[in-house]
């Protein structure tokens, strides 16, 4: 067993350090659409957020402004991924919710 426990806790350390190599680095943006904190947004101002996002995004590919330091490519792939964290973000409410729903269901019903 200890032996197992061993191998389990030397591949999570090698997945850590092979991910932490591969991520960029975060752009940390003091105005605009990718300054809001979307950890702290309800479920229903997400979805609006993730429509600026998707505006911003469409603006920025018409030939609009972008930060300054930082470039059209790298702003717009910059938005895309908080697209997908928005998203991932919406998913996992999502799934909270329907989990605490069967868990009030169970409570009621005695399933």
């Amino acid at each position: 067993m200890p032996r197992i426990r061993a191998v389990t806790l030397l591949c999570a350390a090698a997945l850590a350090l092979s991910m932490a190599g591969c991520a960029q680095p975060q752009r940390t943006y003091g105005t605009g659409v990718l300054a809001a904190d979307q950890k702290l947004m309800s479920k229903a101002e997400l979805i609006r957020y993730q429509d600026r996002l998707e505006d911003e995004l469409a603006r920025t590919f018409a030939g609009g402004a972008v930060p300054a330091g930082v470039s059209r490519e790298e702003y717009a792939a910059d938005l895309r991924q908080r697209m997908k964290d928005v998203q991932h973000e919406i998913g996992l409410r999502n799934i909270w919710e329907r989990k605490a729903y069967w868990e009030r269901m169970d409570l009621l019903y005695g399933r």
